[in-house]
């Protein structure tokens, strides 16, 4: 996602859609008990992967591929810290986790990562 040309109309777009379907699902009335950094996450890259059919864009190909060998939790720790930048308590919100949990899923994808590339 990003700026076509001179226009970010599709990335405009995408971030409509999100707000409106976070606005859509919010609970009515009371607490659901999610954190709400969690909630609009994954509400977030469910409407992010089905605009873009699941190529973020994020890297290259060959980060891609090799994000793509990490299970699904340890993708999106990694992703969330070290692509976007989040610190080991935000990820840990916005992936309904500890932040000890993330830290273990981040230190696991990175040991798998090492490996790939024979580094131990």
């Amino acid at each position: 996602m990003g700026r076509v040309g001179r226009s970010f109309a599709a990335a405009d777009d995408l971030a409509r859609d999100v707000l409106l379907a976070v606005l859509a699902a919010l609970p009515r009335g009371g607490d659901s008990g999610r954190p709400v950094l969690a909630f609009v996450y994954a509400i977030t890259s469910s409407r992010v992967d089905q605009a873009t059919g699941g190529e973020t864009g994020a890297g290259g190909p060959e980060l891609r591929r090799l994000l793509a060998t990490l299970p699904e939790t340890q993708r999106e720790v990694v992703l969330l810290r070290m692509i976007l930048g989040l610190s080991a308590d935000e990820t840990a919100e916005a992936a309904g986790m500890s932040s000890s949990a993330v830290r273990l899923a981040q230190h696991r994808a990175l040991q798998r990562l090492r490996g790939s590339f024979g580094v131990e």
